[in-house]
């Protein structure tokens, strides 16, 4: 990693998704990734990886997830946060894809912590997954 991972700021969606594919590549197994946004718009040093997540949401699991979202911002003096729900497959959002996303918007609303993004890294690439996909 170069030091301009952490001076440029992530302003748009495009900046986004060029610093996931940067870091990230495409997808290798289902996990989820946080990267945490400071109040200037640039990311902060901890890339947070979560594996051995179900491939859909159990009832509740916002409630379970928020606790330990807040627990790691507030470690790391977050502004913001950015997702990235890692799966194989094609681009195609599924079901599953837009559950999750709903389960991690709502985790972040809980502790009152804005979502500066969601992506999806699949097999090839990365995709945008906009909030009114998933709402």
């Amino acid at each position: 990693m170069t030091n301009d991972l952490f001076t440029e700021p992530v302003s748009t969606g495009d900046d986004l998704l060029e610093r996931v594919a940067g870091l990230l590549g495409t997808a290798v197994r289902h996990q989820f990734w946080l990267l945490f946004i400071d109040a200037d718009g640039r990311q902060l040093q901890t890339l947070v990886p979560i594996d051995g997540v179900p491939d859909s949401p159990g009832p509740q699991e916002a409630l379970r997830f928020a606790p330990m979202l807040d627990w790691l911002a507030e470690g790391e003096g977050a502004h913001s946060v950015a997702f990235v729900i890692e799966r194989p497959g094609d681009r195609e959002f599924g079901e599953n894809d837009l559950a999750w996303a709903r389960v991690l918007a709502e985790a972040a609303s809980f502790i009152e912590l804005p979502v500066r993004g969601l992506v999806v890294m699949h097999t090839d690439g990365v995709r945008w997954l906009a909030a009114d996909d998933y709402a």
